[in-house]
């Protein structure tokens, strides 16, 4: 459930080129090219596939009045951003994306806990992390909110759960959305693509996989990130260790 960009910077707004978007639980990457993320002085725009038309991309806009809150850690490798939207504005994102039922499993704007409209922006290479930080300021004045690497660690982590992983499996459907191959320079850069999250705990009786998704995801010559890693420890170094899993 996360946003992977980079970029370049300047004083006044940011572009940043975004290869992952998360929503809720849903992890939603592009196949070839990156989904565009730009912060501005007013607000914060992206682009994501739509649910029924996957090789139509929709612009979303977020600023202040649509939050409920903005949580940033501009860590020494790694940045998160985790945005809240309100209600009507989650609403608002759902409908633009023509996201149906099965999809409230992993983005529902009337989740009890809130938990599940969240989008989480991780930025591994920040050039300028105090200007991004001062435009977020700019953009979210009343909601953002400073945190620290733990609380961004436990926010990334959170939404690679088991739970998500398996309600992923059972949600057919979605499985299935994976767009077919296209040839062409131009139709392979537009098509959308849905995978499962490359970080999940195992189930009762097995041990932790690493599958062909978990190499695909990472770029050539990239590493786990700290993060992920304590995430593996956490499921081999429990109460519940198996003498398979040792």
């Amino acid at each position: 459930m996360a946003v992977i960009v980079e970029g370049e910077f300047s004083i006044h707004s940011c572009y940043l080129k975004c290869c992952t978007i998360g929503l809720g639980d849903l992890k939603i990457s592009m196949k070839i090219s990156e989904m565009p993320v730009y912060l501005d002085d007013d607000y914060l725009s992206f682009q994501a596939p739509d649910f029924v038309d996957r090789y139509q991309m929709q612009d979303l806009i977020l600023n202040d009045g649509g939050v409920e809150k903005v949580l940033v850690n501009m860590g020494e490798y790694t940045s998160t951003i985790a945005i809240y939207p309100s209600s009507p504005i989650a609403e608002y994102i759902k409908k633009e994306l023509n996201m149906v039922d099965y999809n409230a499993l992993y983005y529902d704007p009337y989740w009890p806990d809130k938990e599940m409209r969240v989008l989480v922006f991780i930025i591994p290479t920040v050039t300028d992390p105090s200007n991004i930080f001062r435009l977020l300021t700019r953009c979210f004045p009343t909601s953002i909110q400073a945190i620290g690497q733990q609380e961004a660690d436990e926010i990334i982590t959170k939404y690679y759960s088991r739970t998500s992983y398996e309600m992923f499996q059972n949600a057919t459907v979605i499985v299935d959305f994976l767009p077919k191959e296209i040839t062409g320079t131009l139709g392979a850069a537009s098509t959308p693509k849905l995978r499962l999250p490359f970080v999940y705990a195992p189930s009762e009786n097995e041990s932790i996989t690493i599958t062909d998704i978990d190499v695909l995801s990472l770029d050539e010559g990239s590493y786990l990130s700290n993060t992920m890693v304590d995430f593996y420890f956490k499921y081999i170094l429990n109460e519940k260790l198996t003498k398979r899993r040792t």
